[in-house]
């Protein structure tokens, strides 16, 4: 009897081993970023990445919690801030409470501010902001595209994003996760990006056609 016990276990403990692997690791922690236009992920280089001025999508993998703090501005304060590691609450790009949205960007709106940030986040499949979330083990891709600006440090008007005077936009993200006893966030990750709009002929060419398996794979 303890003999046939022996080689019970023994034929069940790889499969019990197979189920507990862990999920596999995406390769980077907490968010990465991504930009993508005309069916191309732009290439960033030095927190630079260079579009035309027309929708874009802005595409950020998530390991772990699916939300961020973003703070999008015509002006480089909050950029620079975050370039030389100010503290979140010392940027001024986060010193207001974040701006309300609507789910699902059916707007395709980014709200631009000097003081505020945004809060976009994926709870499930009816509470988000985004255009469109793609799960994959490890992480999730949450694609958000922008065709239009609305700036609240100007006269508030939604205009096509091809109707934005500036040619520089600034972006600041900044992942924030509460402490124990929900006193205050603590910052995890930032990154800042700055979009220069050129028109197509001073775009660089270096740029990766998608491929979901591909281009969002770790």
């Amino acid at each position: 009897m303890k003999k046939f016990c022996l080689i019970f276990l023994a034929a069940i403990l790889p499969g019990c081993v197979t189920r507990s692997v862990q999920t596999p690791d995406p390769g980077f922690q907490h968010f990465r970023l991504s930009v993508e236009q005309d069916g191309f992920v732009r290439d960033i280089s030095d927190h630079v990445v260079y579009l035309e001025k027309k929708p874009f999508t802005l595409i950020l993998q998530f390991a772990g919690n699916s939300n961020i703090f973003l703070n999008a501005s015509c002006t480089p304060e909050s950029f620079k801030a975050t370039a030389l590691n100010t503290p979140v609450e010392s940027i001024e790009g986060f010193r207001e409470s974040e701006i309300a949205e609507e789910l699902f960007n059916r707007d395709e709106t980014l709200i631009l501010s000097r003081r505020a940030p945004l809060y976009w986040h994926y709870a499930n499949e009816n509470e988000h902001r985004f255009s469109e979330v793609i799960k994959r083990p490890g992480y999730v891709i949450c694609r958000r595209r922008i065709s239009w600006i609305r700036n609240m440090d100007a006269d508030r008007e939604r205009i096509p994003l091809s109707r934005q005077k500036e040619d520089d936009l600034y972006l600041v993200l900044v992942k924030m996760e509460w402490n124990t006893d929900y006193s205050h966030r603590i910052e995890k990750k930032r990154e800042y990006l700055r979009i220069i709009f050129r028109p197509d002929g001073s775009l660089k060419k270096t740029n990766t056609a998608i491929s979901p398996d591909k281009t969002f794979s770790s």
